[in-house]
């Protein structure tokens, strides 16, 4: 692994861990509380759960776009979680993560954190939000060829916020998004790592 390579991987996890894993059942529903709050705000013609629907430790719900014809629904358990994407009458794609599969190099790295720089934090966003490594694309005509779902990701909260982020299809609008995660995300921050609430990951 290259230092780049341990850099990226360390702040990646260093987000996640932030930002993308509530901890307990009652912090999940807040978290998804504040994501439901900043869906009609961000995506046009939206389709969503008015708030959490929460079973026990469970959770179900769903995010979607009328204009687009899309829809997904999830079910997120502590141990799994299950993605339901449809795209009207046409079309219909299923994504799972299950918490107890191994993933490689699925754990943090240390780095010298005085080596750490902004872009290293950018590039992780992007990768994160913007342009997952690993995204399908559900159009093929422009704009809409724009929406790329990460099916790389093995968060269940990171892939809600990335869905959000990609069935926006104004320019504007994500780059605003975009450079509202780069204060959040800061090199002073990295230094401390501290829990980013969800009223904060999502502007509220």
């Amino acid at each position: 692994m290259s230092a780049e390579e341990r850099r990226r991987t360390h702040i990646w996890h260093a987000i996640i861990r932030s930002a993308f894993a509530p901890s307990d059942a009652g912090t999940r529903a807040t978290w998804l509380t504040c994501f439901y709050q900043t869906i009609p705000i961000y995506v046009d013609s939206p389709v969503f759960s008015k708030f959490p629907n929460q079973y026990g430790e469970s959770f179900l719900g769903e995010i979607g776009c009328s204009s687009l014809d899309f829809l997904c629904k999830y079910k997120i358990q502590p141990e799994r979680a299950d993605f339901t994407m449809l795209r009207g009458d046409s079309s219909e794609w299923q994504y799972g993560i299950e918490s107890s599969v191994f993933v490689p190099n699925g754990r943090d790295v240390r780095v010298d954190r005085a080596s750490l720089c902004q872009d290293d934090v950018d590039k992780v966003l992007c990768a994160m939000i913007t342009h997952p490594r690993a995204h399908l694309h559900v159009y093929n005509d422009k704009p809409r060829r724009e929406v790329r779902i990460g099916t790389g990701l093995s968060e269940s909260f990171l892939f809600l916020f990335q869905l959000r982020f990609q069935l926006c299809l104004d320019p504007t609008r994500r780059q605003a998004e975009l450079s509202r995660l780069t204060r959040i995300f800061t090199l002073n921050w990295l230094k401390r790592e501290r829990v980013i609430s969800p009223q904060r990951l999502f502007g509220l």
